[in-house]
């Protein structure tokens, strides 16, 4: 959708375009979204010594290094395939670009199902281990296969896993 809006508008006022969605989203929540119990003037219940046993513990050190491949995943391949698309598959940039926004459309649609399913069934283990399992044979379909129409779903699943990892973190 970028290419075609930059090719109607230009790249700066494109960009300029998704800079603003940000400055929306704060000037609506300095407007609705301060809770009325917080005042500026609240002591806060933590402080750092009471938090680092927390930031040393086992089980905290464990969560980081187990979200931080899926994290690289998202950020590597989201930079990097399009750009391999192009030289390797021999797709356009266009079509690159296309197949690899779909990793983080896919996310917006299946982030809050998944945080709605997550409840009903009530266990966050499913939501775990079939990212876990799953994720590394799409990641690697996605620049091991030759069919643009694999690789496509390769990514969209991505996009789906990773989106259900994060909610069930």
């Amino acid at each position: 959708v970028s290419v075609h809006i930059a090719d109607t508008i230009g790249w700066q006022m494109t960009l300029f375009m998704y800079g603003t969605f940000p400055l929306v989203g704060i000037a609506l929540w300095l407007v609705a979204g301060r809770d009325s119990q917080t005042s500026s003037g609240h002591e806060s219940q933590f402080s750092v010594r009471d938090i680092l046993p927390l930031i040393r513990d086992h089980n905290t050190i464990i969560l980081s290094i187990g979200v931080t491949g899926p994290i690289a995943v998202f950020k590597g391949y989201s930079t990097c395939l399009p750009t391999y698309y192009y030289d390797v598959q021999g797709m356009t940039l266009g079509q690159a670009g296309a197949v690899v926004v779909s990793m983080p459309l896919i996310g917006v649609v299946a982030n809050p199902i998944s945080g709605l399913l997550q409840p009903k069934v009530g266990r966050r283990k499913p939501f775990l281990l079939l990212p876990g399992v799953l994720l590394p044979l799409v990641a690697f379909g996605s620049f091991l296969l030759a069919d643009t129409l694999m690789i496509t779903v390769c990514v969209m699943a991505l996009g789906l896993l990773l989106s259900m990892f994060i909610v069930a973190i």
